[in-house]
């Protein structure tokens, strides 16, 4: 979803890779060998597709194509190798034509299953009417965020976002309505952040912003932004909807994401009690507490 979590993602998926394809081949090289002692009159051709579902789980169809074929192959020298003759050379190529043809469907039902296991995986992790990150996939990066920024002593900054008067629309105008008018704001907190920064739906009409690396007075300046660009959306769709933002920035981030949320939660709701429409900001040293109202 993010530029941080592509890249983490990229270099994991790059060993990944490399590791499957060591693995891949090495359970080959066994599989043949293990074909080759057992003699062509015990078929252990099953073995042949270990390789190929690490291949087909882990890399592509196409590398796992080539690994059926690679399996086809090594199938029949073992079985050749190990004593077995062939009356003609035809009988020999449709033994290695047969063999790959069964392990190509095989690669292809393993990529399939692969794909819609993804597929599923990245759905669980989307709202279903916004499609930015759910509660469970905005727990998971912002842990990963916090941990990093903890280790490297970086700042880190968290907005919680409450719609005012929201259930107003619903009651008025309707569900439908009110699902536009959400649609609407994760457009637009999805369009005002940077790459790096988290944006997730926690519930209802509350969303949140994770941003990284983020001190107090950079965070002020981009939720005005953002602040204003969510008037502006709901003032050309005519909902009369306003937001109460709570933010925590924490110079030294604190141990849990709990203690992360529970804070800015704590200051939308201060902000909502003060007379909504408004963004309420505290920034944490140590543990004293600098309240910043704009």
């Amino acid at each position: 979803m993010k530029s941080y979590f592509k890249k983490v993602g990229t270099s994991l998926y790059n060993q990944s890779k490399i590791k499957s394809i060591v693995l891949g081949s090495a359970s080959l090289a066994l599989s043949g060998i293990v074909d080759y002692i057992s003699g062509y009159e015990v078929n252990v051709s099953f073995l042949y597709l270990l390789p190929i579902s690490i291949f087909g789980w882990n890399i592509n169809l196409r590398a796992t194509i080539f690994m059926s074929i690679l399996c086809s192959a090594a199938n029949v020298l073992a079985n050749k190798m190990s004593g077995l003759t062939y009356s003609s050379t035809p009988v020999l190529l449709w033994n290695i034509i047969s063999m790959a043809i069964f392990f190509i469907i095989f690669a292809y039902a393993i990529t399939i299953t692969k794909d819609i296991y993804h597929e599923e995986k990245s759905l669980a992790r989307k709202d279903a009417l916004t499609g930015i990150a759910n509660r469970n996939a905005f727990i998971e990066m912002g842990s990963l965020e916090l941990e990093r920024c903890k280790r490297y002593e970086h700042p880190i900054t968290i907005a919680y976002i409450d719609c005012d008067n929201f259930k107003a629309i619903n009651d008025t105008l309707g569900h439908q309505t009110g699902d536009m008018l959400l649609q609407a704001v994760a457009v637009t907190l999805k369009n005002n952040i940077r790459a790096s920064d988290i944006v997730s739906r926690i519930g209802g009409d509350e969303f949140a912003v994770i941003m990284p690396e983020t001190e107090a007075m950079p965070s002020e300046i981009a939720f005005k932004k953002i602040q204003n660009a969510l008037l502006h959306s709901m003032l050309k769709n005519k909902w009369d909807v306003t937001f109460s933002i709570g933010m925590a920035t924490f110079m030294s981030p604190p141990k849990s994401l709990d203690e992360l949320i529970s804070t800015a939660d704590t200051l939308m709701y201060d902000a909502k009690k003060n007379g909504k429409n408004m963004i309420r900001h505290d920034t944490f040293e140590t543990e004293d507490r600098i309240l910043t109202l704009f």
